[in-house]
């Protein structure tokens, strides 16, 4: 993978739109997504890559702090329909509902959770490393019961 040439545009707080050009066309010719393809081109630390790349695409950030600190909500978003699709239905303590997913570019992603959640929700970025992380913990403790 041929890294891009942002030296500029790393220092503004959004990815530059080379970069994800460049990368639809290394995912297309790779078979990877997109959002691993960019972070691949772009080269920055992960929590650094979510937030830059929230900024790009006008959805909050939550960092794995984050997550931790909002609580599950499997009866919203089953647990089994949260490690097919990569995502999560968390709330926030006021009851606010979010679903946190990690791939901006996945529109069926989004369609998909807007069609199948009737209640109202806000969607939030995370990086998938941390979703991932997330689900295991919780397959791990189901387990465990």
């Amino acid at each position: 993978m041929k890294p891009v040439d942002v030296p500029q545009a790393l220092q503004a707080e959004t990815l530059p739109a080379e970069a994800i050009a460049a990368a639809r066309v290394e995912a297309r010719a790779s078979g990877t997504r997109v959002v691993d393809a960019l972070e691949a081109i772009v080269g920055l630390a992960p929590a650094e890559f979510t937030r830059r790349l929230a900024a790009t695409v006008r959805f909050q950030a939550l960092s794995m702090d984050d997550l931790h600190r909002l609580q599950t909500a499997f009866d919203v978003l089953p647990f089994a329909d949260a490690m097919q699709h990569e995502c999560l239905a968390l709330r926030e303590p006021s009851g606010a509902l979010l679903v946190v997913f990690g791939d901006p570019f996945d529109a069926g992603l989004r369609a998909w959770a807007e069609e199948r959640i009737a209640a109202q929700f806000r969607f939030r970025l995370a990086q998938p490393a941390d979703i991932r992380a997330y689900l295991s913990r919780h397959e791990e403790s189901m387990r465990a019961m």
